[in-house]
């Protein structure tokens, strides 16, 4: 036989038989990891309800939304004094490592978090310590589905694992949500908590205008500059800027009074023992007109404890940088490098520097103020 024809022709039966074996470890190794599953849940449950009825098992029903979509593996009807008192939902998030395994269980009339228990992790000892000692899980407990921030800004030098169990939390938050209650998802990235940052008055509303923005800019600029701010791909181990969403706010009115970009940012920061990738993701707001900017960091995975300083959600150097300007404003202070860095931080404040002047830049380059 022909080497050329023969060379192929093994290669595609090694691949079948590869195909074929992994599909046979998948069908005896998944009942078993989801028996373990189901077992870990409803002792879970049992342990944070022990006067519930049953637990009824809806997994099944939401198929690939599950696991997908929100990092839920399984979720369960809580039936207590014959009622449906609960929705019980094993989620798994990343901390500072990943691995963080919860049940996080939600009132099923109240939007509001009833318990939360820690299944198993394998976050750095001393941050968990932290995390213990600060009693952070419990803090979740009783809390509104969008009054999480209350617990996430705790300063208590374990920002990584904080945030990891809020993101799990947030995730249930949002199965519950989107596909028991059955509200519509607008397509913003931005969780309740995030939204709640924001500080919008009563009656304003945001709406997606990302794929309109899109369009406007590919009508503007070549398809090059077009792929180097669109086409981002997102990994924890790559610096980048990403554009998540271009929205308007609308007031009570029906008036769009505000836009906001929601971007992502993540970076190589220098930290007490050498370098680690950091993340952040913040709001840039500003005025129908393009004036009176402001920066909103609604999460970020980097403290500045270390330094002595706030951590960046909350420091100073943030409004004082960017806040009260004109995009205009803002487009040639970033692009002259006119924004302070801070001693001691300065891949931090770099790194917001360079994000807030690409969204500046992609925002001039699409609308031109």
């Amino acid at each position: 036989m022909n080497k050329f024809v023969k060379f192929p022709l093994v290669l595609g039966i090694v691949g079948v038989i590869c195909t074929g074996a992994l599909s046979l470890v998948y069908e005896i190794t998944n009942p078993i990891i989801q028996d373990r599953i189901n077992q870990e849940a409803n002792a879970a449950i049992l342990e944070l309800i022990p006067d519930m009825d049953s637990a009824n098992d809806l997994t099944d029903k939401y198929e690939d939304k599950v696991k997908n979509k929100y990092k839920v593996s399984s979720v369960k009807e809580v039936i207590k004094d014959n009622d449906t008192y609960a929705y019980a939902y094993q989620v798994s998030s990343v901390g500072k490592n990943p691995g963080i395994e919860m049940m996080v269980i939600l009132d099923a009339d109240e939007q509001k978090v009833l318990k939360v228990k820690v299944i198993s992790q394998d976050e750095t000892g001393e941050y968990w310590d932290k995390v213990v000692s600060n009693n952070v899980v419990a803090s979740f407990e009783g809390l509104g589905f969008d009054e999480l921030t209350s617990v996430t800004d705790a300063k208590i030098g374990a920002t990584l694992s904080v945030n990891g169990i809020a993101a799990g939390i947030e995730n249930a938050i949002s199965f519950q949500r989107y596909e028991i209650l059955g509200e519509v998802d607008d397509g913003i990235n931005l969780s309740g908590t995030e939204r709640k940052k924001l500080g919008l008055p009563e009656g304003y509303t945001m709406t997606d205008k990302t794929e309109e923005f899109k369009k406007t800019l590919k009508n503007k600029v070549s398809n090059n500059v077009y792929n180097d701010i669109i086409n981002v791909t997102a990994k924890p181990d790559v610096e980048y800027v990403k554009i998540l969403n271009y929205i308007d706010i609308t007031n009570g009115s029906g008036v769009v009074e505000k836009h906001a970009y929601v971007v992502e940012g993540n970076y190589n920061c220098e930290v007490e023992d050498g370098r680690a990738w950091q993340s952040h993701k913040f709001v840039l707001l500003f005025e129908a007109d393009g004036t009176n900017t402001k920066v909103v960091i609604v999460k970020t995975t980097d403290s500045l404890a270390a330094d002595g300083k706030d951590s960046l959600d909350s420091m100073s150097w943030v409004s004082e940088s960017f806040d009260g300007k004109s995009m205009t404003e803002l487009y040639e202070i970033l692009g002259n490098d006119e924004v302070d860095k801070i001693s001691g931080s300065t891949f931090t404040t770099n790194s917001m520097i360079v994000n807030v002047a690409f969204v500046v830049d992609a925002h001039n380059r699409a609308y031109g103020n």
